[in-house]
């Protein structure tokens, strides 16, 4: 269990950090390195502590905002990121065509930037291309039998700087595998990656589901969970080694890859700050023969303000909850996952409307409906893009030991 000792090892200010002991504020966008050392911390409602995945060269969520953790850093490879008024990713629009294959500007001769956020330096998104090596869904040679639950399916990275492709399976009521399902196509590939079909176990295979259950009796640990596999789709040397069969085992192949010439996907390396919904941020694609390709800026948005349009001349009863919509939120960026959370607040003024509010939300998109009521919401009024963008926010981090 790690404990809170020592001397607090942060200075009292740095150009983004304000603030003396164990707290930390961090502006829209703001970023902060701790030293070397054990921590302790509490991430702030807008802010996510990162984690440098170096096989992939890229940052990953470690805590979301508001989550208690430790960790343990070399005073390089953690940040924390206060995620709000940010640009987070880039929807692609038109894909384009005539483009050089490849990752990054060096190897496919395009470039990507946005528009400026906030004033004041750094505060520009950055990020790169990827043209080409999307992983289409592979054809299923053979659907197996015996699974208990649809078996995980890996499939191998595309090279440093790309977009992982994710599949998942489904079977029948016999244990089948009866599809395969493309939850991201991935891009950057190179190469028809390999597939892997991995069965799970439905319960806890160490013991039965309740006192008295017989059907399933104590397993060892290292038993193989039912479905067969053809050996075609593991990868040497791995534990899964149980239930191969060559002649009837589940096998998948891929197929070609897809999307060669065209835009396939936009990775954000630095997120900048200080956007609001006022004004989308541009972006430009340049250097490349992609033609009529583009892209709109995914954002990272929380409330900065409260009242609501579009409801003029209803009355409202004061004090009623007051809820943002879920469709709004961000869910998703590149290879790491943020969890987006609805604005609150309660209604202040009968007309008008406006809200005070409890919770600015975090990773809100586009200016969104708003719900009002004590029962199922339903949407009545819309929170003004101007409203959205980003706000400062608090860390609380002590050293500690194990």
């Amino acid at each position: 269990m790690a404990q809170m000792r020592g001397q607090f090892p942060f200075p009292p200010t740095s150009p983004q950090v304000q603030g003396t002991g164990a707290v930390i504020t961090l502006q829209s966008g703001g970023i902060y390195y701790p030293p070397a050392g054990e921590y302790l911390c509490e991430t702030g409602s807008q802010t996510v502590l990162q984690w440098f995945d170096p096989q992939n060269s890229m940052w990953r969520c470690y805590a979301q905002s508001g989550e208690l953790t430790t960790f343990s850093c070399d005073g390089g490879n953690y940040r924390f990121v206060n995620m709000s008024g940010v640009i987070v990713g880039a929807q692609i629009t038109n894909a384009g065509s005539g483009g050089v294959n490849g990752i990054g500007p060096n190897q496919t001769g395009s470039t990507v930037s946005f528009a400026a956020g906030g004033t004041g330096a750094g505060l520009t998104a950055q990020g790169y291309a990827i043209v080409g090596g999307s992983v289409p869904v592979p054809t299923i040679n053979n659907g197996g039998s015996g699974f208990l639950v649809p078996p995980t399916i890996f499939c191998d990275p595309p090279p440093t700087g790309g977009i992982q492709a994710t599949f998942t399976a489904t079977i029948s009521a016999a244990g089948v595998i009866t599809a395969i399902n493309q939850i991201n196509a991935g891009a950057g590939y190179t190469a028809i990656p390999q597939f892997y079909i991995v069965p799970q176990w439905q319960f806890y295979n160490g013991a039965p589901r309740f006192p008295g259950d017989t059907a399933i009796p104590p397993i060892p640990a290292t038993a193989w969970a039912p479905g067969l596999i053809n050996p075609a789709n593991i990868w040497n040397g791995s534990p899964y080694q149980g239930n191969l069969s060559s002649a009837s085992g589940a096998q998948l192949t891929g197929n070609a890859l897809t999307g060669s010439g065209t835009l396939t996907g936009i990775v954000v390396t630095e997120f900048g700050g200080g956007y609001t919904g006022a004004a989308s941020a541009t972006v430009t694609l340049a250097g490349t023969s992609l033609g009529a390709a583009a892209a709109t800026a995914i954002f990272s948005f929380c409330l900065i303000g409260s009242p609501i349009t579009g409801s003029s001349g209803t009355v409202y009863s004061v004090g009623a909850p007051a809820i943002t919509t879920l469709g709004a939120l961000v869910t998703s960026i590149d290879n790491s996952v943020l969890f987006g959370r609805p604005g609150r607040g309660k209604i202040t003024n009968a007309t008008g409307p406006v809200f005070t509010v409890e919770d600015p939300g975090f990773g809100i998109q586009t200016a969104t409906g708003v719900g009002i009521g004590g029962g199922p919401f339903t949407v009545l009024g819309t929170i003004p893009a101007a409203n959205l963008g980003g706000i400062n926010d608090f860390i609380e981090i002590q050293g500690s030991v194990q």
